[in-house]
């Protein structure tokens, strides 16, 4: 468990035609990385750019598991069904456990005993089905339902567990999807 000890690990896997189930697709992600893994003494040296973390969204102290099932039943038809699962270490008041990479590491309350998810438990889970169709060539009419579900498990004050449910429905025309998985 000590501090410096700044690993990450992504393992991911993609199967594609499931079952031989033509155009149904399968990908799985892992994402793990230790408290303090991207920050730095100088906090303008930490792995930043305009104050985002470079490497993932949720800057480091984090576990996270990602599921996507792709299918396309017919043509101009797809189905996408996403979940996301992510357990983080938050920092307290005025304690850095190493999740904000923008903090400056030196001011850890110790050196020893920091494991994935050290601090303040938080956990997030997104669900996500979408729908599409293809109405003409590079013209598309999408659906997107999404579940989000946020718990906080705050020693001090309690468990905090919040959720909300985006719909959205739209025309996209010649253009990628805009992800807002987190």
């Amino acid at each position: 468990g000590w501090w410096g000890n700044k690993q990450g690990l992504q393992l991911g896997i993609k199967y594609i035609d499931v079952f031989k189930v033509k155009n149904l697709d399968f990908q799985a992600e892992m994402n793990v990385m230790r408290p303090y893994t991207y920050s730095h003494n100088d906090t303008v040296a930490n792995w930043s750019h305009y104050n985002q973390p470079l490497a993932h969204p949720f800057g480091a102290n984090f576990f996270e598991l990602i599921g996507i099932l792709r299918y396309q039943p017919a043509y101009r038809w797809n189905i996408e069904l996403k979940y996301i699962y992510n357990r983080q270490g938050l920092d307290s008041a005025g304690e850095n456990f190493g999740s904000n990479i923008l903090l400056n590491y030196e001011t850890r309350p110790r050196d020893y005993s920091f494991y994935i998810g050290s601090g303040i438990p938080a956990t997030v889970v997104n669900t996500t089905a979408y729908l599409s169709y293809q109405l003409k060539e590079n013209f598309f009419l999408e659906g997107t339902i999404m579940y989000r579900t946020f718990t906080l498990q705050d020693p001090t004050a309690g468990t905090t567990k919040t959720s909300s449910t985006t719909y959205t429905f739209g025309i996209r025309l010649n253009m990628f999807r805009r992800q807002y998985d987190y």
